[in-house]
């Protein structure tokens, strides 16, 4: 009997990452064996604290605690931390794993030996796919500040328009439901971080009733398809 397939997932937060995992095991069922590393694993608050991005951040990136509320970091901090963790995957067994952010961090380095997929790139592929002259996406993100970084990094993209809207996907899914009231007249909507879950993704297409791509949803598949699960 073959042994199950290990994915390494590897967060920017904390672990469990139950709204991650939850999607994931969707896609890939039940014979896939999930490690979890996060980041922030083992921090206590003021080690997490120091982590934190400065006012002026430009982007400043979202996760989740270990008790499911939400934390900003400073993206740049973070490389030493995520390579550690991918080491860590792989001693644990993984032969692929992935990057739990879609934000795009460059010249990170890992084990040899793991295959690793990054949310980031992955997503942008996915967009750049949908992409057309007469379609105008919608980017869901947690944050306000995010907004103008996030449509500026697809701002070359063949489209007619881009729209934001924010909300966090670690608050009431009312308040998600409010923000995508702003994307109604889009053609098809981006929830462009990871702890927006299927539920956000349902929401999502009520209120607006246009297609909706969930990041987590589009990282589960790539892994699905590498794993052949």
């Amino acid at each position: 009997m073959m042994a199950a397939p290990k994915l390494g997932l590897v967060a920017i937060g904390q672990t469990p990452r139950v709204d991650v995992t939850s999607t994931m095991r969707s896609v890939l069922g039940d014979d896939v064996e999930l490690l979890e590393e996060g980041v922030l694993d083992g921090l206590d608050a003021a080690s997490v604290a120091a982590l934190a991005p400065g006012r002026d951040d430009p982007f400043p990136l979202v996760s989740r605690l270990a008790d499911g509320t939400q934390c900003c970091l400073d993206k740049h901090r973070l490389p030493p931390l995520l390579e550690s963790r991918f080491h860590r995957v792989k001693e644990r067994g993984a032969e692929v794993a992935v990057l739990l952010c879609t934000s795009v961090f460059e010249g990170l380095r890992f084990p040899p030996g793991l295959f690793v997929l990054e949310a980031g790139r992955v997503v942008d592929h996915w967009i750049a796919a949908l992409a057309r002259p007469d379609r105008v996406m919608g980017l869901m993100v947690p944050l306000p500040a995010q907004e103008a970084a996030v449509a500026a990094h697809y701002a070359d993209l063949p489209l007619k328009g881009i729209r934001t809207a924010s909300a966090s996907p670690y608050g009431p899914a009312e308040a998600v439901a409010r923000a995508a009231e702003g994307l109604r007249d889009v053609d098809f909507v981006v929830t462009h971080c990871m702890g927006f879950t299927t539920e956000h993704k349902r929401l999502i297409r009520a209120v607006c009733g246009r297609p909706v791509l969930q990041a987590t949803g589009v990282l589960a598949r790539t892994a699905s398809e590498l794993l052949g699960a």
